[in-house]
């Protein structure tokens, strides 16, 4: 996971000061964004990308400026390129209070502070397809009694654990953990099902809550405000905090 992660959602706005752009700096940041799609300046493009990209997860992400290039169209398709080019910085893009500057109702957002694009929430057909491809790809690394999913969400890992963390078909959210030193193929040690997603804020953070007995497990992901800190399982024994670990890695 990386610090440019950050999904707007469109609920969430109402929550947020905005205003059409009228500072010049922002006009002018936002013009020499649209400026490389008009000339299809891929290289040009990729100064505005904070590497690693995230993808949807369970897609790789895109590591560096060499591997955008070649995905480039995972991101940009036709239909993004020319919203982004027919674009009128002071009419169609806003200011969002300190969250960025989005294009319409969210398609994308930038960071005018470190003049970087923040986030893409526009999926095209080949993200879709990548996405199922994938998908089956991570469904075939799991235990078998864990294939049966809708949606791969997250997997994080711990100093002692690996974590996944899928939607299934009802809607509601299974948690499956192993002693990291193990194999996600094996048995894993843990399994909770009915778990449920909350959101802290309107800057993207959330958490994961699974109930077992008197236990209750919850896996915090920062998306926002914990610098290096990118994700955090707690584990309550009754109300009493009982276990913690800083994430060493997390992809969703």
């Amino acid at each position: 996971m990386t610090a440019q992660k950050t999904i707007f959602l469109i609920f969430m706005l109402p929550l947020l000061s905005w205003s059409q752009l009228s500072q010049p700096r922002d006009i002018d940041f936002v013009k020499s964004f649209i400026a490389p799609f008009k000339t299809q300046d891929v290289k040009a493009i990729s100064a505005y990308i904070n590497f690693p990209l995230d993808r949807p997860y369970p897609i790789e992400n895109i590591i560096d400026s060499t591997d955008f290039i070649k995905r480039f169209d995972e991101v940009f398709n036709k239909e993004l390129i020319e919203e982004i080019t027919s674009s009128s910085p002071e009419e169609n893009w806003t200011k969002m209070g300190y969250q960025g500057i989005m294009l319409h109702h969210g398609s994308l957002w930038l960071d005018p502070y470190d003049k970087k694009l923040i986030s893409v929430n526009r999926e095209n057909q080949k993200t879709k397809q990548l996405e199922a491809q994938y998908t089956e790809t991570y469904r075939a690394s799991l235990h078998p009694s864990l294939r049966i999913f809708k949606t791969a969400i997250l997997s994080m890992e711990t100093k002692q654990f690996k974590i996944v963390i899928d939607r299934l078909e009802d809607g509601s959210y299974r948690f499956a953990s192993w002693r990291r030193l193990k194999k996600m193929t094996q048995k894993p040690d843990v399994v909770i099902l009915e778990g449920q997603k909350d959101f802290e804020g309107s800057g993207g953070n959330h958490f994961y809550t699974f109930r077992h007995k008197t236990y209750t497990y919850i896996c915090h992901v920062y998306v926002l405000g914990f610098k290096n800190i990118p994700a955090e399982l707690q584990i309550l024994k009754g109300e009493t905090l009982f276990h913690s670990e800083i994430a060493s890695s997390i992809d969703y």
